[in-house]
């Protein structure tokens, strides 16, 4: 496969891909010419993702459930191929409710991981600041609900839903691993945080609930413009031209 990718290149005018650390791997992985190749970083439809003024997220579920004040989302798959590592996040979680914040996390996604994830957070005495909802369709309107938004995959290109969650007006918390990390500036519209380190996460959680949240989220809405779909097709056309 490496070797197909490397003799197609010289049919190619230009290669896509949605991030400079792509970029790098496409490189070093596959001999690929660094000319060949442009970074485009992936777009959110802005008028899907948006903000609201009222988080209502219990009313919204329409669920009994009393959810904890600060309450996180993160949305991924469960799977083993692809394992976006939430029990870091769930982990995090125990950090932060061990040292008396009310803080939870909801978590949008399915897959083998869905038992022991939800074993886990019985393990750790921590279900009811849990919950988990499953593959949603609904996740757009789901996100505006919630606090903030947390990452604990290893790996990402880019990761998108990183900038969906901005979009609805959500600070973010990202692992300073893969492309995702080049999406915000640390400290502005989120923290970056060591990766696979709940410690570390659970310390950048304390922080933003500790800041000017509505400093980072006005951030959050101001950089992801720049991942709107009017200046990627902009982009993209004046590729082909």
């Amino acid at each position: 496969m490496r070797l197909a990718n490397f003799f197609t290149q010289f049919f190619f005018n230009k290669i896509i891909v949605c991030s400079d650390e792509l970029k790098e791997w496409v490189v070093k992985t596959h001999k690929i010419k660094s000319s060949k190749l442009k970074v485009m970083y992936n777009c959110v439809d802005l008028s899907k993702f948006k903000p609201i003024q009222n988080k209502r997220l219990v009313i919204y579920l329409e669920i009994s459930t009393t959810l904890p004040k600060y309450t996180f989302i993160t949305v991924g798959s469960m799977g083993e191929g692809v394992n976006k590592r939430i029990d870091i996040s769930i982990k995090a979680i125990k950090v932060l409710r061990d040292k008396g914040l009310d803080v939870g996390m909801v978590i949008c996604g399915d897959g083998k991981n869905r038992n022991k994830l939800e074993q886990l957070s019985e393990d750790l005495d921590i279900s009811n600041s849990i919950l988990i909802l499953g593959n949603r369709k609904d996740v757009h309107n789901i996100m505006p609900h919630c606090y903030a938004y947390i990452h604990s995959a290893p790996y990402e290109p880019f990761g998108i839903v990183c900038i969906e969650a901005m979009a609805s007006g959500l600070p973010v918390i990202i692992p300073n691993s893969g492309g995702i990390q080049k999406i915000i500036t640390d400290k502005k519209e989120g923290f970056i945080y060591q990766s696979l380190s709940e410690q570390a996460l659970a310390a950048k959680v304390e922080l933003l609930i500790a800041s000017d949240y509505s400093k980072f989220a006005t951030n959050a809405l101001i950089k992801v413009q720049e991942y709107g779909v009017t200046p990627y097709v902009k982009t993209l056309y004046s590729l082909y031209e």
